[in-house]
């Protein structure tokens, strides 16, 4: 942390501290791991049954093109918490096997919002898959929280407690007893991850409608049905007024069907898009249909806001609070992805960079080809339109956003890959 984030800081602690009490929001994020951006009812999805999570954005802001900054756990992890791109992070794999990589040195992870919110006066609490090393970084009062790895089943498969209702367990008794002073808890589940192995009874619900994959749904069903246990815990302790809700994804689920990738790693949606949904009936309307792309690294600057906190400068996410406020929901800014590839295209792991803006996407790698996507007609990204001659000069213009964006973020592979088209 440079000095005028600290000075940021202590100063942020001071206006809360001083602050009236009802001004500060508890916040209660709730994270899932792999869970598509299309598999929430209220995004359009026939068959999924998720009334929750559902029933969450109908009284907030549902965020519609909502991105993951790289689809894979860790770097996504890190930059939610920091609220920079993985490249800032240095946070570009999964992470195993270390006990704390807010203490690595070749990591770049302060500050981060769980930290300022303690240091403000917060007790913080976390919960379930953490993927950012195996102890306690040091700024949760309550931890409850593994690397990953662990089965979706505290014991015998089907026949002991699932690990995602457990969990919502530990998150309603931290409620109970934390009622009473400013919170921060983060609710972190498994699934729908693989293995999909959720309770009998979620699944064999999809594998009687013949939904491909029904162990995957079946999770979905399972976590909703936690978020829901949690958010009716809220408000009997009367807390649902004055807490921020917000539940999302590290990343997507590609099940295999997309080049580079087993279940993720790439900029296709299905693998970098994710739901995120925000509540705040003190502060947010409900019922709001967010059509503007942004990305999970705007978590971090939104919550400062609501907490009164001065924002870092090294943030490269921004806060949507204003814009939401003034009903200025649309299109503002390109959004921006980066990746490497779980598997081979062309031979070898691609790295990939892409920018999505309204109508359009493109991805560009380091080998060996770049696509084109327009979004609104080809909404699977199933026709790439970069060899068309026609597509030219929308290539150039696509590619000249990346680049600058590249100089205000110093993204140099990024630069690298736009100065193909510039």
């Amino acid at each position: 942390m440079n000095r005028r984030d600290f000075l940021a800081l202590t100063a942020a602690a001071t206006m809360v501290k001083s602050g009236p009490q009802a001004s500060r929001p508890n916040f209660l994020i709730i994270l899932a791991d792999q869970f598509r951006a299309d598999a929430l009812g209220v995004s359009g999805n026939s068959f999924t049954r998720t009334p929750n999570l559902d029933g969450l954005a109908r009284d907030g802001v549902r965020f519609s093109n909502a991105y993951c900054p790289q689809a894979l756990c860790s770097p996504s992890r890190a930059s939610l918490f920091t609220g920079v791109y993985p490249h800032t992070t240095h946070v570009q794999h999964n992470i195993y096997h270390v006990p704390n990589a807010f203490a690595l040195s070749q990591y770049s992870l302060e500050p981060n919002w769980p930290s300022l919110l303690r240091s403000a006066g917060y007790f913080t609490g976390y919960i379930g898959k953490w993927h950012l090393g195996d102890e306690n970084p040091g700024f949760f009062d309550y931890w409850a929280g593994y690397n990953s790895l662990k089965p979706h089943w505290v014991g015998e498969r089907y026949r002991s407690a699932y690990r995602t209702d457990v969990e919502a367990d530990e998150a309603m008794s931290f409620l109970e007893k934390n009622r009473s002073r400013p919170f921060a808890l983060m609710v972190s589940h498994y699934p729908p991850h693989t293995p999909y192995d959720p309770p009998l009874h979620d699944e064999n619900v999809y594998a009687r409608w013949g939904v491909p994959i029904p162990g995957y749904y079946g999770a979905v069903s399972a976590v909703d049905r936690a978020v829901g246990r949690v958010l009716a815990k809220l408000k009997a302790l009367n807390l649902d007024g004055n807490t921020l809700v917000c539940f999302t994804s590290d990343h997507g689920e590609t099940f295999g069907e997309r080049p580079g990738s087993s279940d993720k790693g790439v900029c296709y949606d299905d693998s970098a898009k994710v739901p995120f949904l925000m509540r705040y009936p003190n502060i947010l309307p409900s019922g709001v249909v967010y059509e503007g792309g942004v990305s999970t690294i705007d978590l971090m600057p939104t919550l400062l806001e609501l907490a009164g906190l001065a924002l870092p400068q090294r943030l490269q996410g921004r806060s949507r609070l204003e814009e939401i406020r003034k009903s200025d929901l649309g299109w503002k800014e390109p959004v921006f992805m980066e990746n490497i590839s779980q598997m081979g295209i062309g031979g070898t792991p691609a790295i990939e960079r892409a920018v999505r803006t309204r109508q359009w996407k493109l991805i560009l790698r380091d080998h060996p080809k770049d696509e084109l996507y327009n979004l609104e007609a080809d909404v699977g990204e199933s026709n790439d339109l970069l060899p068309r001659p026609e597509s030219r000069e929308r290539v150039k213009e696509l590619a000249g956003l990346m680049l600058r964006r590249s100089e205000r973020v110093n993204d140099p592979v990024a630069a690298h890959l736009a100065k193909k088209y510039t």
